[in-house]
């Protein structure tokens, strides 16, 4: 005898893959929760690649920002990257330069280099004499949050409560929520003078006058503060520009 024919029974095969295709997509899901979380803390990995540079620009070499080396009369003196460590992995969060009015601390800065006196050149970039004019210039190599940004800045020793209140809730105000990725924040200061000017992306935000904040949030990336230094590859970067922009055989050109 010829056995019927049964249609084959497919509910079992079919429960299978739904538990497989639920499975896929619970670890689909959990991965776009980590891919979020990270994210939410802006750490994600800059692009590779070599950069570019061109007369007139100064390139960071680590996130490919370029920065003019005059801007608003003032001297680009050099350029790096503040990293921020997360576990064993280094993330470039911005990149920083320092402009300066290079004309008002030539003497004292050809002096420094002559003698080879990294400290020397620190200290005289960060509390400079006769008006001279000096600029920190953020810009961000990734969106990052505002608190996190005004947190890091307002980590400022040796001022009083209500300077530094009043400058952590202005800057705060200015950024908003987040910064984005090319967005930036310049830090200005003239010697002698007490105000903090703050401008945010690339607008006047606000100032804040009280004593010492200028040489503090400075300190923050030239050193001489109470904590580490922020950005140790501006500083070294710095250092490195020195004689081209302030040895004896410049000065005499």
């Amino acid at each position: 005898k010829i056995a019927a024919w049964r249609r084959p029974d497919t509910t079992q095969q079919h429960d299978t893959d739904s538990r497989m295709a639920l499975s896929g997509a619970q670890k689909r899901v959990a991965a776009a929760g980590v891919a979020a979380a990270v994210a939410a803390v802006f750490y994600v990995f800059a692009p590779m690649g070599r950069p570019a540079s061109s007369a007139g620009v100064l390139v960071e070499p680590k996130t490919r920002i370029g920065f003019e080396t005059e801007r608003n009369h003032l001297a680009l003196l050099g350029a790096g990257v503040r990293v921020k460590k997360i576990g064993p992995i280094g993330v470039n969060v911005y990149a920083v330069g320092l402009y300066g009015d290079a004309r008002r601390f030539e003497s004292k800065a050809t002096a420094a280099v002559a003698a080879g006196s990294k400290d020397s050149y620190w200290k005289l970039l960060r509390t400079p004499t006769g008006g001279a004019k000096r600029t920190l210039r953020l810009v961000f190599a990734r969106t990052v949050g505002g608190a996190i940004i005004v947190d890091a800045l307002a980590s400022v020793a040796g001022v009083a409560d209500k300077v530094r209140d009043a400058f952590r809730d202005r800057m705060l105000a200015a950024i908003g929520d987040t910064l984005s990725k090319g967005e930036s924040i310049e830090l200005s200061c003239a010697a002698g003078a007490g105000a903090l000017k703050v401008s945010v992306r690339d607008a006047a935000a606000f100032a804040v006058d009280g004593k010492g904040l200028c040489d503090a949030v400075f300190a923050l990336y030239l050193g001489g503060g109470a904590g580490a230094v922020v950005s140790p590859a501006l500083r070294d970067a710095l250092w490195r520009r020195a004689p081209e922009l302030f040895s004896s055989s410049s000065s005499k050109s």
